[in-house]
């Protein structure tokens, strides 16, 4: 069985002050040692011999680790977006781009400062010069404004959510 870790409890330290038969100690001792058996027979791999007693193969026991089953080639379900999704998205960012060229320059400055370039609406509003509750409406207006050009163009309604805007 290998260097493997032997944990079988003292019962007599485990229920001091507990008399404790002889007969049932031994039995539990027997049966800890056979669940330990049975333990390492049911997770360890098992050899599968050819009709000249060569081992040709291994099959691997009923609990297998992750590591192992990489190691030796499982394939797993793939969670990253297939083609359509991966299609999907890129459509819908070039629709995005495509409204966003149809706003007027400061408009789209006003975009790519606050969604590109993560600029605070204080930043923008130091920046250009308006004030901060300015910059927020024009944003909102801009927002719908992207919306309503996706929404009659390329999109449908439900895929379209922009944050700060209204809906």
């Amino acid at each position: 069985m290998g260097n493997r870790v032997k944990f079988r409890p003292n019962y007599e330290r485990l229920y001091p002050g507990l008399e404790i038969d002889p007969e049932v100690l031994d039995f539990l001792k027997k049966s800890d040692m056979k669940m330990e058996y049975q333990d390492y027979h049911r997770k360890r791999r098992r050899p599968v011999k050819n009709d000249n007693g060569d081992i040709i193969a291994y099959l691997p026991g009923i609990e297998v680790s992750l590591e192992h089953l990489i190691e030796n080639g499982a394939c797993f379900a793939d969670d990253s977006p297939g083609p359509e999704a991966l299609n999907e998205e890129k459509e819908e960012i070039n629709a995005l781009y495509s409204g966003i060229n149809v706003l007027n320059t400061n408009e789209r400055r006003l975009i790519n400062a606050l969604f590109f370039e993560n600029m605070t609406l204080r930043e923008y509003a130091d920046i250009s010069g308006l004030s901060k509750s300015k910059i927020d409406r024009d944003k909102k207006k801009i927002l719908d404004k992207l919306r309503n050009y996706l929404i009659n163009n390329h999109l449908e309604r439900d895929k379209v959510h922009f944050r700060g805007g209204s809906n």
